[in-house]
């Protein structure tokens, strides 16, 4: 029981980090996605 309870411990720990970076990098590259095209907008009314 110990040992399988460790390994679960273990695989939360390796998992979760990594789960959430890669969440995060996520969430980054859309949130950057959405910036560069408000800001083609932005760019598109100055001009016009």
């Amino acid at each position: 029981m110990q040992r399988s309870l460790v390994e679960r411990i273990r695989a939360r720990w390796v998992t979760g980090p990594i789960g959430h970076g890669a969440a995060f990098g996520i969430d980054v590259a859309l949130t950057f996605r959405l910036w560069v095209r408000w800001r083609l907008l932005v760019a598109r009314e100055r001009r016009g």
